[in-house]
């Protein structure tokens, strides 16, 4: 489940190195091909428009901006000094090619480059807030992201992304509606339509090779992310399935640390022609064992081969014949109570 941590950096890996502070270009404008100095980024323009009165300023062509291994471009751009906003327009390109200093525990990942691309990119200085909408594309190594729109609150260091979310981190993906996750703490939160997607094989964290060899599709309403506790949690119609086996519920938790699953309320588990029903079940990756609780249904298939001979048929009662109806013509036996004759 490691594909959640690219989340941490679809924008900080960008901005992490203290925010992009708006400050005034030397000169009102700049002649063509010129080189300014602005917050910090060197920017190559073919002119400036600033006004000194209100801060606004306006970049009418494309340009490029870098910045300690940072560097930035768009068709055009404009914003204020004073309020520290800026807004970048069409074919936004944002390219890490320095490594970052680790800031927390989760953001070892961010060593290599990253390229961060939208349509429009928005930041505002003063909230410490950036936010990349339309078409937006991260990618970094083997990890990479998608979405309609992204956004990431350095403040409250909740990252945001909504519209189409989809997540790859080399054999593992995310997909959802929206996304939610917090950078400091590993904690998040997908919503709407969610599947996750692993290709490669469990082999390698000690499951036999019966259980683990072959692609795992989970999709839910909800799940829940706690990196640190290496803790998922799946609410809402859970569906499971990795070659023939499957199982639902409405609720299912992996603890990655332990290598326990947990599943609860209405559980089905389906595997060719058996099959198991219980209000709980506990299954542990590692072994293959597992433990059901409650209303537990057992199905399996009918057995076959047992040849008639095999069992005995039951022994046959003979019929007692009836006795013959007496003759018309044969006297009636005598009477007990008769006197002989004299």
């Amino acid at each position: 489940m490691k594909v959640f941590r690219i989340l941490a950096f679809l924008l900080p890996v960008f901005f992490a190195q203290g925010g992009f502070a708006v400050a005034a270009p030397p000169v009102p404008s700049n002649p063509a091909g010129a080189t300014a100095d602005f917050g910090g980024f060197q920017l190559q323009v073919q002119a400036i428009d600033y006004n000194d009165k209100t801060g606004n300023f306006t970049i009418a062509d494309h340009f490029t901006g870098t910045r300690e291994g940072t560097e930035i471009s768009g068709d055009h751009a404009k914003g204020n000094s004073r309020t520290k906003m800026m807004e970048v327009f069409g074919h936004v390109v944002v390219h890490q090619t320095a490594p970052l200093e680790p800031r927390t525990e989760l953001s070892s990942v961010g060593k290599e480059p990253a390229t961060l691309t939208c349509d429009r990119l928005t930041i505002d200085g003063n909230q410490k807030l950036y936010t990349a909408i339309g078409d937006v594309h991260y990618l970094q190594g083997t990890q990479g992201a998608s979405a309609e729109r992204g956004s990431l609150n350095q403040t409250t260091h909740i990252m945001h992304m909504e519209g189409h979310v989809h997540m790859q981190n080399g054999d593992q993906s995310i997909d959802a509606d929206s996304v939610d996750y917090n950078t400091q703490t590993g904690q998040g939160h997908a919503g709407g339509h969610v599947s996750v997607h692993q290709t490669a094989s469990l082999e390698s964290e000690g499951a036999p090779p019966t259980i683990g060899n072959e692609p795992v599709l989970v999709t839910c309403d909800r799940l829940t992310i706690d990196e640190r506790k290496s803790l998922y949690t799946a609410d809402g119609n859970v569906h499971y399935s990795q070659g023939t086996r499957n199982a639902v519920a409405e609720l299912g938790t992996l603890n990655e640390a332990t290598h326990m699953v947990h599943m609860e309320r209405h559980v089905h588990m389906q595997d060719v022609d058996q099959s198991i029903d219980a209000d709980s079940v506990d299954y542990y990756l590692k072994t293959g064992e597992g433990h059901a609780v409650g209303n537990i249904i057992l199905r399996g298939p009918a057995q076959t081969g047992v040849s008639e001979a095999a069992t005995p048929a039951p022994p046959s009662k003979k019929k007692k014949k009836a006795a013959p109806p007496p003759s018309a013509d044969a006297s009636p036996p005598p009477s007990p109570e008769a006197s002989p004759p004299t």
